[in-house]
């Protein structure tokens, strides 16, 4: 009788079974003495290879089924492709764009913070201003005491006039002691004139004299003895009217003498009376100056900060009171030595401030400072002793807002905030393009009006 194959199978399993029970029923001792003798060492060999075999059959289903776990999808793959291609994408429009621009956040806003101080001592007698008042130039801040500076202004004015009263004195002396010298001089001509006649009778009477003695002698008698007489009486009476006349003559220049000594030292009495009166009169104005110190201006238009006056303070010459800080304010950014390279003045700056986040302001490269922060510091470097360490240095650039572009935030930027500053260093190259383009319309609009 024929069976199935699945039949004949059965069998042969239930078989194997019924012998693999009969052998567990034999126990090892009766199984040992029916099963041939092998090699106990080929024996472990093969022991080792059947588990080696279980191990790796047992790891690759292990991995294959990791694989097939993990394995992505299609659509998994080009959505990751898709992100890595926009990063990338981005990542390089970022760097086109970037190149083009320097920023750092190491900048601050900056103004000119004028200190007030007083000039003279004194008491304030009021304080004009408030904490974060706005104020003009020259309107008053802080008013002292007056009074002391009044008196020594009046003082001064009284010194004045009587040096200018001196000056008028020494004037006057000098007109005097002027005429003095002339009438002196007036009877030295005279006495001169005197003199001469005296001069010329004596020569006469010397003619007179000498003639008729020649005709009254031993053996010529033209002329009597009473002749002779009369005319020796008047040569002597003409040489003694000379002589007084040269005496005359000489009191009457020693006279002069005097008199333009006096008049000399009238002048010096007179420059003398008006260097004092020029001093007195810079007292005067000295004085004038103490006075109007009383009253302390502000230099600048602008607003009130860190007032520490109070009424009824007694004040130092030079002690701080108040500072006055306008609205003229820019932007102080120390930028890298390498971010230098391509930096330019008049460069268009996109400015951001922390205390106006969200808020863009512009303006412009101004000036780059002559040296690095640490050329001016307190102590500047030196790398010619010791070890040296390369170290980034950093250089002030000056920024200046746009004027329209702060109109509406000129009370909120004040000196010291922190800003950080965008610098487009193609803006002057696009403004030069823009400059040609416009050049090159101008000049093709000129030809077409030439030549319709």
């Amino acid at each position: 009788m024929r069976y199935p194959a699945h039949a004949a199978e059965s069998e042969t399993e239930s078989g194997d079974e019924a012998e693999a029970q009969h052998h567990e029923r034999r126990g090892p001792q009766e199984e040992g003495r029916h099963r041939p003798k092998e090699d106990e060492h080929s024996h472990e060999e093969k022991q080792s290879e059947h588990e080696g075999r279980e191990d790796e059959d047992g790891g690759k289903g292990e991995g294959e089924g990791e694989s097939k776990g993990f394995r992505p999808s299609k659509t998994a793959v080009i959505i990751g492709a898709i992100i890595l291609l926009v990063v990338i994408l981005a990542g390089l429009l970022y760097w086109m764009h970037a190149r083009h621009f320097v920023s750092t956040d190491d900048a601050y806003t900056v103004g000119h913070v004028h200190q007030i101080s007083a000039r003279v001592a004194g008491t304030v007698e009021k304080v004009m201003v408030d904490d974060n008042q706005s104020v003009q130039a020259n309107e008053v801040l802080v008013r002292l005491d007056p009074r002391d500076y009044q008196v020594a202004l009046q003082k001064a004015r009284a010194g004045l006039q009587q040096a200018q009263a001196q000056v008028t004195q020494a004037k006057a002396k000098i007109a005097q002691s002027g005429a003095q010298r002339a009438a002196t001089r007036a009877q030295v001509t005279q006495s001169q004139t005197e003199v001469a006649q005296a001069r010329a009778l004596l020569e006469k009477a010397q003619s007179d004299y000498d003639r008729i003695a020649g005709l009254y002698t031993k053996d010529i008698k033209a002329v009597s003895k009473a002749d002779v007489d009369a005319a020796t009486e008047a040569f002597q009476r003409a040489r003694s009217g000379f002589e007084g006349a040269q005496a005359n003559l000489a009191s009457a220049q020693a006279q002069l003498d005097a008199a333009e000594a006096n008049v000399n030292a009238a002048g010096a009495d007179q420059s003398v009376a008006e260097a004092n009166a020029a001093v007195s009169e810079a007292e005067v104005k000295d004085a004038e100056l103490q006075l109007s110190y009383c009253d302390v201006l502000a230099p600048v238009a602008g607003k009130v900060a860190k007032k520490t006056v109070e009424e009824g303070q007694r004040l130092q010459p030079g002690q701080a009171l108040m500072a006055v800080v306008p609205q003229d304010i820019w932007v102080i950014a120390n930028l890298k030595e390498t971010q230098l390279k391509r930096l330019e003045v008049g460069q268009r700056v996109d400015i951001d401030i922390d205390t106006l986040s969200g808020k863009t302001f512009y303006g412009s490269v101004d000036s780059i400072q002559e040296g690095s922060g640490a050329t001016f510091s307190l102590l500047p470097p030196d790398n010619a002793t010791g070890n040296f360490t390369k170290i980034v240095q950093r250089v002030p650039v000056k920024i200046v807002f746009d004027p329209d572009s702060i109109r509406d935030f000129r009370d909120k930027i004040v000196p010291g905030l922190s800003v950080e500053p965008k610098i487009d260093l193609e803006s002057l190259h696009d403004n030069h393009r823009e400059k040609k383009r416009e050049k090159r319309e101008e000049k093709q609009n000129q030809k077409a009006e030439h030549h319709p």
